[in-house]
């Protein structure tokens, strides 16, 4: 995976927590509160980094690729990932 500026990996990490906690993406507006920063262009290079998807013009709809905290378990469904059947 690409690195992450410091900025970039402060938001990501807030992202996967703040879905744990509530079971939903945040709005960029409570980001922004929580990160101190508007978080447009962080988030524009988390998803051009492979990090994170959204849908454009769809309110919390962040949907989290890869969690470096936890590089072995996916993020969407929380489960381990499979070694691929060569």
């Amino acid at each position: 995976m690409i690195p992450l500026s410091e900025r970039q990996a402060e938001i990501l990490r807030f992202v996967i927590e703040y879905q744990r906690r509530n079971g939903t993406a945040p709005t960029q507006w409570e980001i922004s509160e929580a990160c101190g920063a508007p978080p447009y262009y962080s988030l524009n290079a988390l998803e051009r980094k492979g990090y994170i998807r959204r849908q454009y013009k769809q309110p919390r709809s962040i949907v989290v690729l890869h969690d470096p905290g936890h590089p072995t378990v996916c993020p969407a469904c929380e489960r381990p990932f499979t070694e691929s059947i060569a």
